[in-house]
């Protein structure tokens, strides 16, 4: 037997079902949900059909053979229950710190966790756009208003081909370069090569 199977296996080499200590939680819902389903007379697969979840989850919850965990009694709770203080009584089964101690880490995110940091990512990134565009306005104001673009690169940060690319992108007319002390280059014109 592998090292890292070691603890998962029993003396015989077949995986462990119940990797976490069965407590009366688990077993009080397994009680619970198979009562409530054979009075609505239905079977575990139409069950986890109306649930959404897989029909083994339904079978290994009526056994006690796993976690009580809440993403899994919601859709039960609310398909199942005849009344309110059913619905309560299976939702107050369901054991918020069952992934812990079943896999020995922290429980996953619950949907109104995972909606908050999407909503704070959105905000983030409209934030960051926001502060994109308008440092994008001024550097085009500058350069409108007749700033050279040595000046506006070490202001803003930004790379000359990138500044030339944000005013090709906007429309704007690159200015001509005008010679000051130095001439004009002048020489042979460069043509085609014959």
């Amino acid at each position: 037997m592998t090292p890292e199977l070691n603890g998962l296996c029993d003396s015989t080499g077949v995986m462990d079902r119940t990797r976490f200590e069965i407590t009366k939680r688990e077993r009080d819902f397994a009680r619970l949900l198979r009562n409530v389903r054979q009075r609505a007379q239905l079977t575990q697969q139409e069950v986890a059909d109306a649930a959404g979840l897989p029909r083994s989850l339904i079978s290994e919850l009526e056994h006690a053979r796993t976690p009580v965990r809440l993403v899994h009694v919601r859709p039960l709770a609310e398909g199942l229950a005849k009344d309110e203080s059913e619905r309560r009584a299976l939702l107050d089964c369901a054991d918020p710190r069952a992934e812990e101690r079943q896999w020995g880490r922290l429980p996953p995110d619950t949907g109104a966790e995972r909606r908050l940091r999407a909503e704070a990512t959105l905000l983030r990134w409209q934030a960051e756009a926001r502060a994109k565009r308008e440092r994008e306005a001024a550097i085009l104001d500058a350069y409108r208003a007749g700033v050279k673009w040595r000046e506006i690169v070490e202001r803003y940060g930004i790379p000359k081909t990138t500044l030339y690319e944000l005013l090709a992108e906007r429309g704007v007319a690159i200015r001509q370069r005008k010679w000051g002390r130095r001439s004009a280059p002048t020489g042979p014109a460069i043509g085609p090569v014959e």
